[in-house]
């Protein structure tokens, strides 16, 4: 206990403890008091320098393998001459030291659990990335979790299968069937998986007939879930995370730009020298072949960031959004389980049921596709169409919303709308400007209320566009 006391002190007091520092950064004794020195954390440059390209390759799209084999194929190593695996990549991708917060106490020593995170003590270094950087490779990581991203969806023929989650437990919701046969079937249920498979001790669970249920999720979605005012509120998170991503990208891009510029002025001057004679070519061969190398490297690296292009500026026009609508409205109130099955995974990332709400999460990426190209896809096993569209301006997974809706206690089968959004009145210039831009003329008035902020607002966010 003292060891664990005497630990956390000096970890409060920024110094590091153990023996293994995060990757990017090496110890080095400072002098704490007189004659007793500590470890402190401080920038591995041949590391951090490799970090950097692990994030890059990473966010361009590369996986942790194909990271890992493109560092290795380079000559570049892991720690100790090992070569890189995925696990390194992740770990590596993981660590937010990078980014000047070190956090000490993470896990129990003993058995390797995750403490609470109240129990992490912050340590401060000298960031080698930016924290933007390392916030777009964790969605990135997130957006690629099996655990949250399953994939297909087995073949069960229940409309909500695989979207349903328990809001108790977390576990998934699966048909249960009970009570006495009608018309020589039994009653069907959704119900928790950990009621139906362990029973009440691990869940208390929360049963409702599929038929109400399904016809409350489709009715919602068709009439309520997005609504102008929603579809407007996606389209400013839009317009806040690409802009975002832009930035960043933009960023990254003349970074290596940049790099790339200045090795090819050290390998003009090396072979300037050559060929005037000042330097005989076999004394500098090594030193240029370094160099083309790492030429190469960036110039594969620039060619995996591929810059985001702006929203098409007819997705803010008020057509575009009404025919997005009407298109929701055909499919889950058209009568085609088959059609209303595949386009609700499209649009609708999971389900959670408690005891008086259900929150409906929604993938506003995939709205946002389909408020835009409206496309069909017919590549589904049911063999149906699927609302999608092949873009270049959003990456997928980036911007999700969640509303809710709860039981109406004058019906158990009756289902009521719950707000539960906040109004952001964000300034999204790109916004006003793409719809000013579809449509010439309009005032700011009209502006302001077609993107759902104040006047104000607007003129506040055009400063520095009066043409």
């Amino acid at each position: 206990m003292r060891t664990s006391a005497a630990m956390r002190e000096n970890a409060t007091q920024g110094y590091f403890n153990g023996s293994q520092p995060p990757y990017g950064y090496r110890k080095e004794k400072k002098e704490a008091n007189a004659g007793v020195s500590r470890s402190v954390l401080v920038p591995d440059p041949g590391e951090a320098e490799i970090l950097q390209q692990v994030f890059r390759l990473y966010i361009g799209g590369t996986g942790t393998v194909g990271v890992a084999r493109d560092l290795n194929q380079r000559g570049l190593r892991y720690r100790s001459g090992t070569r890189w695996n995925k696990n390194h990549v992740l770990k590596v991708i993981e660590e937010s030291a990078p980014t000047g917060t070190f956090y000490w106490g993470k896990r129990d020593t003993k058995t390797g659990a995750l403490n609470d995170r109240e129990d992490w003590i912050p340590i401060q270094v000298e960031a080698v990335i930016d924290p933007d950087l390392f916030d777009m490779a964790q969605r990135v990581r997130a957006s690629r979790d099996p655990t949250t991203n399953p994939g297909r969806t087995g073949s069960s023929p229940l409309l909500l299968a695989g979207l349903l989650k328990c809001g108790k437990c977390g576990a998934s919701y699966q048909l249960e069937t009970s009570g006495k046969p009608t018309k020589g079937l039994p009653y069907r249920y959704y119900n928790c998986r950990s009621k139906v498979r362990t029973g009440k001790e691990a869940c208390p669970g929360f049963r409702v007939r599929t038929e109400v249920l399904d016809k409350a999720i489709l009715d919602h979605v068709a009439e309520k879930l997005f609504t102008p005012e929603r579809c407007r509120l996606l389209l400013q998170d839009l317009v806040e995370e690409t802009g975002i991503l832009r930035q960043k990208t933009a960023e990254q891009r003349r970074q290596i730009q940049n790099e790339l510029a200045d090795v090819g002025r050290r390998i003009a001057t090396w072979e300037d020298a050559f060929e005037r004679g000042v330097l005989p070519a076999e004394s500098g061969a090594d030193k240029v072949l370094v160099l083309k190398a790492k030429r190469t490297e960036l110039v594969q690296t620039l060619g995996k960031i591929v810059p985001l292009k702006p929203p098409p500026a007819h997705l803010y026009s008020d057509a575009s959004i009404e025919r997005f609508r009407s298109s929701i409205r055909d499919i889950f109130l058209g009568g085609s389980h088959a059609i209303a099955r595949n386009d609700l995974r499209f649009l609708v990332e999971r389900i959670v049921i408690t005891d008086n709400k259900i929150e409906l999460v929604a993938k506003a990426g995939a709205a946002l596709q389909a408020m835009a190209g409206g496309q069909k896809n017919t590549e589904v096993s049911a063999g149906e169409p699927v609302l999608t569209s092949v873009v270049d301006w959003l990456l997928e997974g980036r911007i999700s919303r969640t509303w809710k809706f709860a039981k109406d206690p004058d019906s158990s089968a009756d289902l009521r709308a719950v707000e539960n959004r906040p109004l952001r009145r964000q300034r999204a210039a790109d916004l006003y400007l793409a719809v000013l831009a579809a449509n010439p003329g309009i005032s700011r008035a009209e502006l302001a209320r077609r993107c759902g902020v104040s006047r104000a607002a607007v003129t506040q966010a055009l400063r520095g566009h009066r043409d």
